[in-house]
């Protein structure tokens, strides 16, 4: 995931940035807010017990260190963090994890069966509205049967959410 930069070129044939190219959302620092789940989709038995759950909003804090337009942050939501990085453009925040604490999730299917689930990437794609931090996130987990390697299948959640500056 790439921000564009717009390079302008001076009088003289420079290709420098020019100083419109520099303005980027400014997210830097701490965030508390809300995640509301939209949709699921697969997941074997795993989408059946978080279907359950759209719609309901559920809290998360975030750190977000900026260097520019480039982003790296920690989201905190359950209890476990994930890292992410990604960019910053003039009126966009994209983040991208493949990485989070908890390398496993284990839960109990709403039919009996245990299983657990392993992150493949999880993605935040927003903008900074006033003080509000607002978009959309996925996030794709690999099932497997509890305790096993035998993977079968792929849970895919989507939703919105919005965050302020405590």
């Amino acid at each position: 995931l790439l921000a564009s930069i717009l390079l302008g070129a001076a009088c003289g044939g420079s290709s420098s940035p020019t100083a419109a190219s520099l303005n980027v959302v400014q997210v830097g620092g701490d965030w508390n807010g809300t995640m509301t789940l939209t949709s699921v989709d697969g997941g074997e038995c795993v989408g059946a017990a978080y279907a359950t759950s759209v719609g309901s909003a559920q809290p998360f804090t975030g750190t977000v260190k900026q260097n520019g337009a480039t982003l790296s942050a920690t989201i905190v939501q359950y209890g476990f963090g994930c890292s992410y990085t990604g960019t910053a453009a003039a009126d966009a925040v994209e983040l991208t994890s493949t990485f989070c604490d908890a390398i496993q999730l284990s839960l109990r299917c709403p039919n009996g069966p245990e299983r657990d689930m392993h992150v493949v990437v999880k993605t935040m794609n927003g903008s900074l509205d006033g003080g509000a931090f607002t978009g959309s996130f996925s996030e794709t987990w690999n099932v497997f049967e509890g305790g096993t390697e035998n993977k079968v299948g792929t849970l895919v959640l989507k939703g919105t959410f919005t965050g302020h500056r405590p």
